[in-house]
Parts: C-alpha cells; sequence; structure tokens
C-alpha cells in the first residue's frame, strides 16, 4: 500500500516546476471524474495557481486515491473471505463424502 502522507512530504520539497508536473498529472488523471479539476487545469497549465493551492490540490487528490484503494482492498478482503469460505465448505463435503465411501464400492468402480 502505498504511503500517502510520504507522498506529500516529498511533494512539499519540490521546486515549483516539478510539484507543477506532478499535480498536472494527477490532474489529467482525475479530470474526467471532475468538473473542478477540468476547470482548475487550465489554471495550473497557466501557472495561475499558488504553490499553496498546489499542495493543497495534491494532498486533496492523494487523499482521494487512498480512500479509493481502502476499498477496493476491503472489496479484495472481502472476496477472499467469500472464495476462502466456499474452499472449507468444498473441503467439508468431500471429507464428509470419503467417511461414507465404502472402499468395495470403490475397488468394484475401478
Amino acid at each position: 500500500m502505498v504511503n500517502y502522507q510520504w507522498a506529500v512530504e516529498e511533494y512539499k520539497k519540490l521546486d515549483y516546476a516539478q510539484k507543477k508536473v506532478r499535480l498536472m498529472t494527477l490532474f489529467e488523471i482525475f479530470q474526467a471524474h471532475s468538473k473542478s479539476i477540468q476547470e482548475m487545469l487550465p489554471l495550473l497549465k497557466n501557472d495561475q495557481i499558488r504553490e499553496e493551492e498546489m499542495i493543497q490540490a495534491y494532498k486533496n487528490l492523494t487523499s482521494a486515491m487512498e480512500i479509493v484503494e481502502k476499498k477496493n482492498i476491503s472489496k479484495l478482503s472481502s472476496q477472499m473471505d467469500q472464495l476462502h469460505a466456499k474452499i472449507e465448505e468444498i473441503r467439508r463435503r468431500e471429507a464428509e463424502e470419503a467417511k461414507n465411501d465404502n472402499p468395495e464400492d470403490l475397488l468394484k468402480r475401478l
């Protein structure tokens, strides 16, 4: 899992041009999902966003990514739990069937 707080702290250390490139990349990824990002992208391209605003936008986007990642991990974990339960049920049934199998019947089938 990505450490988003670390990512924000590292972002703060970048110079203006590096911050702009990284933020533009994130804006371009998220622009299809947000009208405000679509409107902010030209402002960023034209250097009409202050550095503090860039940091806040980066924090907001990484926070959104973290929330999505946690939801996806929770969903995956739930799916894995369901799969595990199914496997355990199959094993239980197979063990039960094995108890009821008569070895002589098995030999006859061969």
